[in-house]
Order: C-alpha cells, then structure tokens, then sequence
C-alpha cells in the first residue's frame, strides 16, 4: 500500500485520479481499507475508462471488500459520464467475471501527464540526425579543402623516435602486475523457485458497459 498512499499525494481534479475507500468515515478511527484508480481511454467512440489498479489491504482481503470497492469505483465512474470501464487482470478473471466485466481488445490509456504536441516539437526541433550531422561534416571539410584554408592545429607535437631491434638485456623489464584477487561469493537466498519469468500473453483485458 505504501506505493499507492505516494500515488494519492499526486491525485488531482483531473485525470488520472485516485478513490478511496475509507472504513468508518467521519469517525476519528476512520482509515483507508482499499485503493483505485481511473486513467482516461483514448480512441474509443464511447467515453472510457481505465481501471489502472483496485488493491484492499492485506489484513482485509477476503472479506467483500474488494466487491465493494469495484461497486464504489464503477458508480463514481457513472458519475462522470463513461459509459465504459476497462481494465486488465492475470490471476483475477473469475472475480471479474462475476461483476458483470467480459473479455475485450486492448485499449490506449494515458496514466501519466501527457507533454502536449507542440511542447514536443519544441524540444525536438534543434535536434539534428547523424545523417544531418555527417552532412554538415562533409560539407565543411569540402569547403576547408576548395578555400584552401590550413588545417586546425592544436599546439607543436614531438616525432616519436622509431623503434629499432631487440630491447637490450641490460634494461630492466617492469615487474608484472600481480592479477586481482577473485570476487567474494555471492550469497543469495533467493531460488530458482522463487523466482517466475513475467509473460505479457498472460494479461486479460476486460470491459463492462456502464451506461446503455
């Protein structure tokens, strides 16, 4: 929960936003019991919506909380005007089932501030490709070689001496570094087990008409 409590120090008036669900509210015992979060859809001829997360605490989990939470959240979407709600699932799909959601296409969704268009283009307006760049390059040299302009100098350079035959016996050789030492063991207690390889294929996407 600790990462959703710092998502909710960020929640707005606009999109995305977060909602609460708080046990005994009004009360001075009042806490929060769950978490969720509405982000916008994009590209779709009904106003959407994006349920990014729903979590109960774990202390509570088990116990209807999560139903309510999802009743919760849809009514408020309704509130807003969407008619549908998505939202993707990879262990879950049968509690979802249940509340009425069904299989669906991905969608786009936007759960960050979006940088506007031209803000972009402003940024990236000044930027040169290497093919601009080697372009540019090329073109210089050729005009420093049809000017006849000298080339750049950076300061008097010393000849190396060119280096002929053996070196004599009677100069002492630099003594070898000794290797570095091996690198300590690394002592880990996670296994093999433990451990589970993420696979997109696995994410559900689902959706449930709100409004008719």
């Amino acid at each position: 929960m600790t990462a959703r409590f710092h998502a909710l120090e960020k929640s707005r008036d606009e999109y995305p936003v977060n909602l609460v669900l708080i046990e005994q509210a009004g009360t001075s015992e009042a806490f929060v019991v769950g978490h969720s979060r509405l982000a916008l859809v994009q590209g779709q001829t009904d106003k959407s919506c994006f349920l990014e997360s729903v979590v109960i605490r774990k202390r509570l989990r088990g116990k209807g909380l999560g139903r309510i939470l999802m009743e919760k959240t849809e009514q408020f979407a309704e509130k807003e005007g969407f008619k549908v709600i998505y939202l993707t699932t990879h262990d879950k799909e049968e509690f979802y089932a249940h509340l009425g959601y069904e299989k669906s296409q991905p969608v786009v969704s936007f759960g960050t501030d979006i940088i506007p268009e031209h803000l972009v283009k402003q940024l990236t307006g000044n930027l040169n490709t290497e093919e601009q760049l080697a372009s540019t390059i090329k073109h210089t040299c050729a005009d420093t070689v049809k000017n006849g302009n000298p080339p750049v100098s950076h300061g008097p350079t010393t000849p190396k001496a060119p280096c002929s035959g053996p070196i004599p016996s009677s100069v002492p050789r630099p003594p070898v570094p000794a290797p570095p030492p091996p690198p300590p063991p690394v002592v880990s207690k996670l296994q093999t087990s433990d451990i589970s390889r993420f696979d997109p294929a696995c994410i559900v996407w689902m959706k449930k008409r709100l409004q008719a």
